[in-house]
């Protein structure tokens, strides 16, 4: 380049390697057609998703990443018996039109190409974003920090979020050739580092050549992140204690309303035997007939800000004892406590398991119907305005539990506490994942008691301070 010459702006160029770029991909796809068979396209189709015989979609959002994948990184199969015999073998589409018919190529399109095969496919994070001109991003697995001009990509993306893709460098610009069309909250990260630790055992580096080694095993962890996205599967539920969520009714015969009740009142001992007994009802001769009461536990292992647990709801009802619980665990603990406190007083008779979406159903009615009709249970914050003081206590019990979070096995640090995923570094990283989806949702879903400041203390407390992004967390489309 000449002294006086200026560089060429990013912005133009960019434009021009777009234009030389959608010139070009009619060019590889008839190559394709006629070199290996029309029926290719098919093959690679159902080699990127699994050879699960899906068809191809012609029409699917996927397409812009498969087709880069089929373009540049798909090769004829040993198996693969719909191509063309004469069809080249451990080639891929675009490096055969190079080939056989490079020298019929605009130069910049010969270099693209050249580009194109070099660049793996990787899983990118996004470090920092200015939508509508590109992005600055994070290669998961080698490192490397890219500065990428990308005006369609960016628009969407947001600080942590991670996507699939190829990234390609032509002349000092970098652009996406594939970007997948979902983004992946930071989360969802664990997976991998997961691979990566396992690249790392077997290389001294991650280099572009490794990546393209775990081309297939990169492609499958894509597929399943789309299946977790767009298909997401009923959570598993549990109760508050992290039992497995089993709605069921536990029947017994019992001889005596008032010896049931003399021998449960202190399951519930945040009232007294005379609070519960305001609310029950006797017979003519004054004895007591039915009753109902909460059965409770003093605080909570999972929440640390509770003071209580509620374990189920007791009905004393004539002849008839039965509790609503949540969890088989608590079911058979209930059975050894009347058998313990009852004995032949008390004679099991059933349980009764519910389904758990009419349980759910039936549980919301209860709560509305059990609600104080002076207030608006459906908008907290008109619960709020009518009694100011909730807000504080419940922002002292959100205070807390955040406040013992870092001591708290967390499942998505791989059942370790904050501290001791501190220590290494895929914890660390996860753990930084995890709180950037945390403060992400701390400003999408705001929430009494939870800003970003609550994380920006925890990254303190865990030595992440200079980990906290410097840009605003932009509001989800």
């Amino acid at each position: 380049m000449d002294g006086n010459e200026q560089p060429k702006p990013a912005n133009l160029f960019w434009h021009r390697l777009h234009a030389s770029r959608n010139e070009l991909i009619p060019k590889i796809l008839d190559h394709a057609a006629k070199t290996f068979g029309v029926a290719a396209i098919d093959e690679a189709w159902s080699e990127f998703h699994g050879w699960n015989d899906e068809p191809f979609d012609p029409k699917s959002p996927e397409l812009q990443v498969f087709m880069p994948w089929f373009f540049y990184n798909w090769t004829v199969d040993i198996g693969e018996t719909d191509v063309l015999d004469s069809a080249p073998k451990d080639v891929p589409p675009a490096l055969s039109l190079l080939n056989r018919r490079g020298a019929f190529l605009e130069p910049l399109q010969r270099e693209y190409i050249e580009a194109c095969l070099s660049a793996p496919f990787s899983f990118f994070e996004v470090a920092s974003c200015h939508p509508g001109q590109g992005f600055q991003l994070n290669d998961i697995f080698s490192g490397e920090i890219l500065d990428v001009v990308e005006k369609m990509g960016s628009e969407n993306a947001g600080i942590g979020d991670i996507f699939f893709g190829k990234a390609v460098t032509v002349q000092g610009l970098t652009t996406m050739e594939a970007t997948s069309s979902i983004l992946i909250p930071p989360i969802y990260k664990a997976p991998l580092l997961k691979i990566r630790k396992t690249m790392e055992r077997h290389y001294k580096s991650i280099t572009p050549e490794v990546l393209r080694e775990y081309d297939i095993e990169l492609i499958e962890q894509y597929q399943d992140y789309r299946e977790q996205l767009l298909n997401p599967q009923m959570p598993i539920l549990s109760n508050s204690d992290g039992d497995p969520f089993v709605p069921q009714k536990v029947f017994f015969e019992i001889v005596s309303p008032q010896d049931a009740f003399e021998a449960l009142k202190d399951l519930n001992f945040a009232e007294t035997a005379e609070d519960l007994l305001q609310d029950a009802e006797f017979g003519d001769d004054k004895k007591l007939m039915r009753i109902q009461l909460a059965w409770l536990k003093k605080g909570n292992k999972k929440n640390k800000g509770w003071d209580n647990t509620v374990l189920g709801h007791i009905t004393i009802d004539r002849s008839s004892l039965m509790v609503d619980v949540n969890s088989e665990k608590r079911a058979k603990l209930f059975r050894r406590l009347v058998t313990k406190r009852l004995g032949v007083q008390a004679r099991y008779k059933t349980t009764l398991i519910e389904a758990i979406e009419p349980a759910l159903k039936r549980k919301a009615r209860q709560a509305e119907e059990e609600s104080d009709t002076s207030a608006n249970f459906e908008d907290p914050k008109m619960l709020m305005a009518e009694d100011p003081g909730l807000v504080g206590e419940l922002t002292k019990i959100i205070a807390a539990h955040w406040d013992g979070w870092i001591h708290e096995k967390v499942p998505a640090l791989g059942n370790k506490t904050p501290i001791q995923a501190a220590k290494s570094k895929d914890g660390k990283e996860m753990l930084i994942a995890l709180l950037t989806q945390f403060e992400r949702e701390a400003v999408n879903h705001p929430q009494v008691g939870v800003t970003v400041q609550t994380f920006k203390k925890i990254r303190d407390q865990l030595g992440l301070s200079d980990t906290t992004d410097k840009h605003s967390y932009p509001q989800r489309r």
